[in-house]
């Protein structure tokens, strides 16, 4: 393939009323194509089984359950059976603490102060083992979520719920957005996922046998680079704050 082909072509579809992009002989999506065809069948796919995003989010409760889709926590309280997060090691989560995880789950613009402070409590640390669990925390995190246009960044909701959901999002992402407003929930939370990182008792680190770190080990080193990142966020808003 000549070099030329990874160059970005940038146009404009009348017909799909947005912004096209070509490289590598063949038009670029930044989401799934309407036109998707079952690598299986060869058959069109219909527009229910069509995903919604190319890469959907892992902090979403109906990610890890099956159908119909849960959208309120009324969803998740009927359902006979919630997932445990089962790994080699057995069952992570008991129904109560899957039920507590997923109910935050389904509040989007308030879920990241309360799934960080659900994994620093109760001793959950250990729970961490998990690399499901580390996702959610990552996804919850650091997915940018909604994001806020201009024209109503100063509109604030009047009802609760909302009748206007596009007013729950952020013009920075969700992290910033909640080190900005109400940093002490996320600050206190981290560190004391880090102090209950540094009491958890590595023993010799592999295993007998074993190549890879155990799972202590991996807690370790998960929670120092998670709090490295928050870190990184939290130094980039107070050089902005000081016009560095």
């Amino acid at each position: 393939i000549h070099r030329l082909s990874a160059q970005l072509n940038f146009g404009w579809s009348n017909e799909e009323g947005g912004y096209t992009v070509e490289a590598m002989q063949r038009t670029l999506r930044c989401r799934p194509c309407p036109s998707q065809i079952d690598p299986i069948t060869g058959k069109k796919l219909s527009q229910e089984e069509i995903p919604t995003h190319r890469f959907p989010s892992t902090a979403t409760p109906s990610f890890y359950m099956p159908e119909p889709k849960v959208r309120t926590e009324d969803d998740i309280l009927y359902r006979p059976n919630l997932p445990s997060f089962e790994d080699d090691n057995g069952p992570t989560l008991n129904q109560r603490d899957s039920e507590l995880l997923l109910s935050a789950l389904t509040v989007p613009y308030q879920r990241l102060p309360l799934v960080l402070l659900f994994f620093s409590s109760d001793d959950r640390i250990h729970c961490l083992h998990s690399s499901a669990l580390r996702g959610i925390l990552d996804s919850v995190l650091f997915e940018p979520g909604r994001y806020l246009e201009t024209s109503v960044s100063l509109v604030e909701p009047l009802m609760v719920p909302t009748l206007h959901p596009q007013l729950l999002a952020t013009g920075y992402g969700m992290l910033i957005n909640e080190l900005h407003r109400s940093p002490d929930t996320v600050i206190r939370s981290t560190l004391q996922l880090v102090t209950s990182a540094l009491a958890v008792d590595t023993g010799t680190v592999v295993e007998e046998g074993e190549s890879d770190f155990n799972k202590s080990t991996d807690i370790i080193l998960y929670v120092t680079r998670l709090g490295a990142r928050i870190e990184s966020y939290i130094s980039f808003l107070v050089d902005y704050a000081c016009n560095k």
